[in-house]
């Protein structure tokens, strides 16, 4: 269904209104004009018929009924009357005079005269003070037909002018009303539909408007705070699942899925890369001497050491206790891997200091497995370099500190 905009209902509605009062002002004022003519027109049929009875008396004193005529003619000629009338006192018809109607118009002179005069006017033809018969005029209405005429030609240029007036007017009031909920409803599409953060109403110049403005300004940063600390939330436990909660490091089921990835990767585009399992030595011991807390300091070090000697886009993770994994990508062949191994250890030489509780050294077993030549997919990868990295720990000699392959 197709809906009337806001400014083609606000256009109808006003312009119906004036129309309604311009039309309602005009049939009042016409209402007013006729009633006042109708008022006049019996005042002067009632003079005319008086006028008429003054000169009759003679002629009806000696039964003159030339004479008779002759009198209602010269009255009734130079009047607006259509018939007049002498009757006797028992009401016999003793002379007559009408006025030819000859015109076009002559039915609607009629028809109005009729709806809009009165009747007729009676006067009693008095002689010696004692009346002798009567005088009966009925108005013609010759001017009514061009009152109402000019009545209606009056109301339809005022009902044009209005109009056109009312169209000027309408659309500056139009324009000013409807020019804020321009901006109003791009800020409200932009922010909805659109998704465009930060959109502010402008002040506008109608004080309801302008209130209304603020009001959505006020809900859109309500809107838009809520949606940041959402945004934050989310970020947060997103990263909270996917991370260790102590390291900050990547944990197992993150590692995991990207050790998957890489591989299904890698084996499209016959590439290599290699898996990094490491464990630390002597860690329970550290943690049931020294505590729980100096148990976390060393691995959050641990892991804070192992991912400064690797790229950024590596992956460190820790799978869980003391045990932590490498992924690295891009590699041209066994010996970077082995690099990379080595600079964990060393990294590792310098002690961990212990908050209030001295320090501790802390040494590494590495696993090294590599893909495709250790394992053809990632749970076997990681099961290669588990078993390298005790393979290492159980044969490795006292104080030998390299990683141990998983071949």
């Amino acid at each position: 269904m197709k809906r009337r905009t806001l400014q083609q209902t606000l256009r109808r509605g006003l312009f119906v209104s004036v129309m309604v009062a311009v039309l309602a002002a005009g049939i009042l004022l016409a209402g007013m004009g006729t009633l006042v003519l109708r008022q006049q027109a019996a005042a002067n049929l009632q003079l005319a018929a008086r006028s008429a009875g003054y000169t009759v008396e003679p002629a009806m004193v000696f039964h003159d009924s030339v004479e008779m005529f002759d009198a209602l003619a010269l009255i009734a000629g130079s009047e607006d009357i259509a018939e007049a009338s002498v009757f006797d006192l028992e009401g016999q018809l003793l002379s007559h005079w009408s006025r030819r109607t000859d015109t076009r118009w002559a039915g609607a002179q009629a028809r109005l005269a009729h709806w809009l005069l009165p009747p007729a006017a009676d006067q009693l033809v008095l002689h010696d003070g004692a009346p002798i018969g009567r005088v009966r005029m009925r108005g013609a209405g010759r001017g009514l037909l061009g009152f109402v005429l000019g009545g209606i030609a009056a109301v339809s240029a005022c009902l044009l002018l209005s109009a056109l007036l009312a169209a000027a007017v309408m659309q500056r009031v139009i324009g000013r009303i409807l020019m804020p909920l321009g901006p109003l409803a791009a800020v409200l599409r932009g922010s909805g539909v659109e998704r465009r953060p930060g959109l502010r109403v402008p002040a506008a110049g109608i004080d309801e408007f302008h209130r209304l403005g603020e009001d959505v300004n006020s809900l859109l940063a309500e809107l838009e705070s809520r949606q940041q600390h959402l945004q934050r939330e989310n970020a947060h436990l997103s990263h909270r699942a996917s991370h260790d909660s102590l390291t900050g490091l990547h944990n197992r089921a993150t590692f995991e899925l990207a050790l998957a990835s890489a591989v299904a990767a890698a084996a499209c585009t016959e590439g290599q890369l290699a898996l990094l399992f490491v464990d630390a030595d002597r860690f329970k011991q550290i943690n049931d001497e020294r505590g729980h807390d100096a148990g976390d300091r060393v691995l959050v070090a641990i892991g804070r050491r192992i991912r400064a000697q690797v790229r950024d886009h590596d992956v460190v993770a820790r799978l869980g206790g003391d045990e932590f994994a490498v992924l690295l990508d891009g590699l041209r062949g066994a010996r970077d891997a082995g690099r990379i191994a080595g600079a964990i250890e060393a990294g590792m030489r310098e002690r961990i200091t212990l908050d209030g509780n001295g320090s501790v050294e802390v040494t590494l077993s590495i696993g090294v497995a590599l893909f495709p030549q250790d394992a053809a997919d990632a749970a076997g990868l990681l099961r290669a370099a588990d078993r390298a990295m005790y393979r290492g720990k159980r044969l490795r000699p006292q104080g030998r500190r390299r990683p141990w392959p998983a071949g």
